[in-house]
């Protein structure tokens, strides 16, 4: 019998729901959005949240999505005016562009999520963030702007961001750093944001925002076509954002993600790893930072039990919320490549490499593997001697222990 990772989280609420600072209930915390600012239709603008609890992931195709929505004129939003969507199950960004033909007022934005899980623990729906306060749409017209970075994808860094290519949710960095790295790892020259279509009218101002922390770090105005990011930074998500003010006082907005995580992946089996069958068995995975705990929260892992049973996904939140994994073997070991079920967990994130420059789910880092013998539970098997069935009473009876005889005349 295999507890699918839903039953792992109505178990957590019960029994481990103080073990963790992570929360199982879905929440979209709005942490910045530029209301100084003056928009038009065309302006790019940026949304910054931090998604807490668990998301919905199945697979690449059946996400969960975060929508950026505008209000109508006024701030109701009834209906919503979607600006744009991000398939993922974890994000701390969002960009969009004000549609043409808008008409000027004020407005208010905020975040939905489509698949986040409810207060009851078990079951997925719609999760509204908090309301942005109100800002100003007027009648100019503006053109998005972009940021790209310099980093040439590699075995340990990657690159999803395109010059002169307005993205939704556009990230770059590393995925590969051990506990006490900074930024630094990224050579100063890659380390670089770059402006595209660069023009010496606008005034180029640049932001640094943590949403995980909702720290914001006013960078000032940039001073040339790029930004060399400070070598400093420790293991984290940085959002940054850059307005583009013309010369009429619109602005259009536009971030892109500088991610610095580890890789880690740890397996342990908390039972014994030789178990009778249909025994249940424990596996942990440790959540502290030597563990998975500076993994970047967009990590998704699976665990193949080995046995032939569908393989087990669970998002990073899935596994911060409770680490314990339960199965049960139905089925001896003994047929197995040295008499062991290999139990084996790996790690995907979404990202681009030297051999794949397209920025997708695809496993990253060695994995982790367990062995787990598993065989039958020994019963009693004694026989009268000489095939007496019934004896009188008082009667002396011999009795002969075959279980020795069993073991060694059965192959399992």
């Amino acid at each position: 019998m295999i507890l699918n990772k839903f039953t792992f989280a109505f178990f957590a609420i019960l029994f481990n729901g103080l073990l963790f600072s992570q929360t199982n209930t879905a929440i979209v915390n709005l942490v910045d959005f530029n209301t100084s600012a003056t928009y038009g239709p065309g302006s790019g603008i940026s949304v910054h949240f931090n998604p807490t609890g668990i998301y919905k992931f199945d697979s690449a195709t059946d996400d969960n999505q975060f929508i950026l929505e505008l209000s109508q004129p006024g701030g109701a939003f009834t209906p919503p005016i979607v600006i744009s969507s991000v398939n993922a199950f974890f994000t701390t960004t969002i960009n969009g562009a004000i549609p043409a033909g808008i008409a000027p007022g004020t407005y208010n934005i905020r975040v939905k999520a489509t698949k986040g899980m409810l207060a009851d623990g078990s079951s997925f729906g719609d999760v509204l963030s908090l309301e942005s306060a109100a800002f100003d749409i007027v009648s100019t017209a503006s053109t998005p702007v972009v940021v790209y970075s310099g980093i040439t994808p590699s075995t340990t860094h990657f690159d999803c961001t395109t010059d002169e290519n307005f993205d939704i949710n556009p990230m770059f960095g590393s995925l590969s750093l051990s506990t006490g790295e900074t930024s630094a790892v990224i050579s100063q020259i890659k380390r670089k944001l770059r402006i595209s279509n660069y023009d010496n009218t606008i005034t180029y101002k640049l932001k640094r925002i943590d949403a995980i922390s909702s720290s914001i770090t006013d960078l000032g105005i940039i001073a040339g076509t790029s930004h060399t990011i400070v070598d400093d930074l420790p293991i984290g998500s940085y959002n940054f954002e850059i307005e583009a003010e013309g010369v009429s006082g619109v602005s259009s907005i536009y971030t892109a993600i500088f991610v610095l995580h580890k890789n880690t992946t740890v397996l342990a089996n908390e039972s014994s790893e030789t178990i009778c069958v249909n025994s249940e068995v424990v596996f942990s995975i440790d959540v502290s930072n030597s563990g998975i705990g500076l993994n970047y929260r967009g990590s998704y892992y699976t665990l193949d039990f080995g046995d032939g049973t569908p393989t087990q996904l669970f998002t990073q939140a899935e596994i911060l919320f409770n680490n314990e994994l339960l199965h049960e073997y139905d089925n001896v070991s003994c047929t197995q490549d040295e008499g062991e079920f290999t139990v084996e967990e790996k790690l995907f994130n979404k990202y681009s490499s030297d051999t794949t420059q397209s920025c997708v789910y695809q496993e990253i880092g060695n994995g982790a593997i367990k062995k787990v013998n598993t065989s039958l539970a020994p019963e009693a098997f004694f026989e009268a001697a000489g095939g007496v069935d019934e004896i009188c009473e008082n009667q002396d009876i011999n009795i002969e222990n075959l279980v020795l005889q069993y073991l060694t005349s059965v192959t399992l």
